[in-house]
């Protein structure tokens, strides 16, 4: 497995807590680095998982960010993955111990595609006692994102589309996750 930073110490959580719940799991784009782009290129689409300790991006996508990807990137946003729109994800810690450390021989497509995102350098693994600031807003009027510093490097995120007219009319006047943006603020705070 590709070490990507600290993943083997999320691993290391994993294991100690294969039950462990998501505090929330949404589709986004996501890339490391604070500045946003204007459309979603330069990003890339997955899973971000919040658990107690940390903020986790899985992506199966492997192709460096840019124009050219941004066509897949749209159409991946509204497929049918494993990565649950805008739903929480019950069991996640387990799918990625199942996928990661299990002893199955025969592992699911859901597990491989968990183990193929664990594998990819394009994920990353932020510890939240790391945090030092974080950013919610929209960006031209409409499209919700977040911003993290950390002690060590930056991330930005993107809200993805929405597939129905009730989630294009949220993303345009709700709010994006507000109960789990509230708990990366409040640990952000409490890092400062």
């Amino acid at each position: 497995m590709a070490e990507s930073q600290h993943q083997s110490e999320f691993l290391s959580f994993i294991q100690a807590n294969p039950k462990a719940m998501t505090i929330a799991a949404f589709s986004a784009f996501g890339k490391v680095g604070r500045n946003l782009p204007v459309v979603y290129a330069g990003m890339h689409v997955g899973l971000v998982a919040i658990f107690p300790d940390w903020l986790t991006f899985l992506t199966i996508e492997k192709d460096n960010p840019g124009l050219g990807l941004a066509g897949k990137q749209f159409a991946k946003a509204y497929a049918e993955m494993w990565l649950d729109k805008g739903k929480e994800v019950f069991g996640l810690a387990g799918l990625i111990y199942d996928a990661t450390v299990g002893k199955q021989k025969e592992q699911s497509k859901q597990q491989r595609e968990i183990r193929e995102a664990m594998e990819n350098p394009q994920s990353f693994f932020i510890p939240l006692r790391l945090l030092r600031t974080v950013e919610t807003g929209k960006q031209l009027g409409a499209t919700h994102y977040l911003r993290i510093e950390t002690t060590e490097r930056d991330y930005a995120f993107i809200r993805t589309p929405e597939r129905s007219l009730f989630g294009a009319l949220d993303q345009i006047f709700g709010d994006w996750h507000p109960e789990a943006m509230a708990y990366l603020r409040v640990i952000a705070a409490c890092h400062a």
